[in-house]
């Protein structure tokens, strides 16, 4: 998963909205940063993934921005973060 101005669309839109990868954000990020994560943003939930008997297999992080990619969000990862974080109420 990246954000690349070049690529999908969902890479794309990715790239629009500033996403950083994990390892990306530890990189560049100054130490009172670090604690901003998708997971403590406002518009991060868990999509459930069905399983073939109808059952909740797994759960996929996803961001629910409304720029994000797709009718429901793009997926992302927990410990990433994007220029259009928002604390959670």
């Amino acid at each position: 998963m990246k954000a690349d101005r070049m690529g999908t669309w969902t890479e794309q839109v990715r790239a629009r909205m500033g996403w950083m990868s994990p390892a990306q954000r530890k990189a560049s990020a100054a130490p009172g940063e670090l604690r901003l994560t998708c997971s403590g943003c406002k518009h991060f939930y868990l999509k459930e993934i069905p399983n073939r008997d109808g059952g909740v297999g797994n759960c996929s992080p996803y961001c629910g921005h409304p720029d994000a990619a797709g009718r429901m969000g793009h997926a992302t990862r927990e410990s990433a973060l994007c220029d259009r974080w928002e604390m959670k109420p």
